[in-house]
């Protein structure tokens, strides 16, 4: 037998159900860490016919310099995966990177 009435079941359910809409509006308020928005905005239209401008690799590395004063290996490596999950063709910020702090390509 259940221990729970239906009527306390529904009111549970519609207390905590979330729509796909909350969830994505509950997602999308999440806090971005502003050097992950930057490297996000910076490598969104990288792709593998096109060479990446020189200013934006330097920008990358810069990204990569502040990442590392932030919070080392471990922030870029959180930052660099987060990129590669938007983007496949980010995987050139390894270069960009190389010698940052402990970053090696």
């Amino acid at each position: 037998m259940n221990r729970y009435s239906n009527e306390a079941v529904e009111r549970f359910d519609q207390q905590f159900a979330e729509t796909s809409d909350e969830r994505a509006e509950r997602f999308a308020r999440r806090q971005i860490d502003p050097l992950f928005q930057q490297l996000f905005d910076l490598t969104r239209n990288w792709n593998s016919f096109e060479d990446v401008p020189r200013s934006q690799q330097i920008e990358c590395r810069q990204i990569g310099e502040k990442l590392h004063a932030d919070g080392g290996i471990e922030k870029m490596r959180s930052a660099y995966y987060a990129a590669k999950e938007r983007n496949l063709h980010v995987h050139v910020i390894q270069a960009y990177w190389d010698k940052v702090g402990d970053w090696r390509w």
